[in-house]
């Protein structure tokens, strides 16, 4: 095997990582995510008055943190380690892959579901609900009094 850096190998490598570890994991995600959805969606139907939003920061660390930790699960039983150590790649190879997708590609996906639920949060707060949401009618507030932060959120 040639021990030099190689794009195609790369190429490959992230190919493999992202259907067989990746996509799973965020399928996962974002199932936990449309139930989140759904359960706040429902708890806004039945309060009064203007609705919150909901901090996912924990949700996608804690999600991170999943993924980080079981970012190597190939090595963790005898078939699929051998299998694992006997791809035409480089240790290096093997390595940068993993951390691409734990520190980067992670976190872009994040954001992107992210911004996919608050989306679908807006969508079903006011449009189907009819309910304004408390963030944004602090900014329309904003627009036409001056109020402070403070007067906004107690």
């Amino acid at each position: 095997m040639n021990s030099s850096f190689s794009m195609n190998r790369i190429n490959w490598l992230t190919k493999k990582e992202f259907y067989e570890s990746f996509l799973p994991f965020f399928r996962i995600m974002g199932i936990v995510l449309v139930g989140i959805l759904v359960l706040t969606s429902v708890v806004a139907y039945f309060e009064s008055g203007n609705v919150g939003t909901v901090s996912l920061e924990g949700f996608f660390v804690v999600f991170g943190f999943i993924y980080i930790v079981n970012s190597f699960e190939e090595l963790k039983k005898l078939p699929t380690r051998a299998d694992y150590l006997n791809l035409p790649a480089t240790t290096f190879e093997k390595v940068f892959t993993k951390w691409l997708f734990g520190n980067i590609l992670y976190w872009i996906g994040a954001v992107i579901m992210f911004y996919m639920f608050y989306l679908g949060h807006q969508l079903i707060v006011d449009v189907i609900m009819k309910k304004r949401n408390r963030w944004i009618q602090y900014f329309h507030q904003r627009k036409s009094t001056r109020t402070s932060f403070y007067d906004c959120c107690v």
